[in-house]
């Protein structure tokens, strides 16, 4: 049986009179039409034919997406002589991962995370809201707001809207003052971590940065998330639960004084600022501490001669 397409004496055919332009069929065997039983053949450009019972080409166009039996491959009629629900999912069990959700009630237990409430001295005071969710904390004389980001329409949709914004944009240099001030006052009452740095600054002149400094390479990564990535071969973000977590409380922070309008698929962006929190590795921790150090020897003679007169 041949698969090529006949074509009738006298008609020239290739080059400039080639009908389209599909490379010739390259026979399966295995896949079969549903509906006339004929062998499935894939052009080069990945459009489906099949050759009937009588031996006659032509382009798979039956549709069988109504029959349950069968996967939707499309609307083509030819299904492969396998099962994909057989196909095995790699197991990884060298691993243990704890199946739990994770409670992340006040502190995010994980190694390398310590806080000031640790000692027990002084109470926190907890208040709630109707989900049970924590609202408010207070210890002493200090008063923390969870961070709430609500919603607004815009033009495109629903717009993420902090609920500290008021009646319009701040300057980016009020919004930082306004979350180092927060950060402080959420490690004061145990809902960040006391051990880490956060590097509050502004870019540009149209967004606010925190980098969180102080976290160890070996305390952020998940092992079974490392060895999804390198198993799999794909890029995957490794780090704990918990530090996913503490990125986004800080982030809750630095967003709840603005609204943020983003619509990428029409390139449309109408923020109040930008804003970016991450935990950089320790190598890149080390290269920002000897550039501060760098800088500041820079400026220490310059601070001694206006000393001296």
């Amino acid at each position: 049986m041949s698969n090529h397409v006949r074509v009738p004496a006298g008609v020239r055919e290739g080059g400039q009179f080639r009908a389209h332009a599909r490379s010739e069929g390259s026979g399966l065997g295995a896949l079969v039409c549903v509906e006339c039983g004929g062998n499935l053949v894939v052009e080069s450009d990945g459009v489906p034919a099949h050759v009937g019972l009588d031996g006659e080409p032509f382009t798979t166009d039956h549709d069988y997406r109504d029959r349950d039996d069968l996967p939707d491959y499309g609307g083509a009629t030819a299904f492969p002589d396998f099962d994909v629900a057989d196909t095995p999912t790699p197991v990884i069990d060298d691993v243990e991962r704890d199946p739990e959700p994770l409670d992340y009630e006040f502190q995010l237990s994980a190694a390398g995370l310590d806080y000031v409430t640790d000692n027990g001295d002084v109470a926190v005071q907890v208040d709630r809201g109707e989900d049970g969710r924590p609202v408010r904390l207070r210890r002493g004389k200090v008063v923390f707001e969870v961070p709430v980001i609500g919603t607004e329409q815009g033009h495109y949709g629903p717009v993420p809207i902090g609920s500290r914004r008021g009646d319009g944009r701040r300057p980016v240099t009020e919004v930082a003052a306004l979350a180092r001030q927060d950060i402080k006052d959420a490690i004061a009452v145990g809902w960040l971590p006391s051990n880490l740095t956060y590097r509050v600054k502004t870019r540009h002149g149209s967004s606010v940065s925190v980098d969180i400094e102080g976290v160890k390479d070996a305390d952020r990564v998940d092992p079974w998330k490392a060895q999804v990535a390198e198993e799999h071969g794909a890029f995957r973000r490794t780090d704990r639960d918990e530090f996913i977590e503490l990125e986004r409380r800080v982030e809750q922070i630095v967003r709840r004084y603005g609204r943020f309008e983003i619509d990428s698929m029409t390139d449309y962006f109408h923020v109040d600022y930008y804003s970016n929190v991450r935990i950089p590795r320790e190598s890149e921790q080390a290269w920002w501490a000897a550039e501060r150090e760098r800088l500041a020897a820079r400026r220490r003679p310059n601070a001694n001669r206006k000393a001296a007169g």
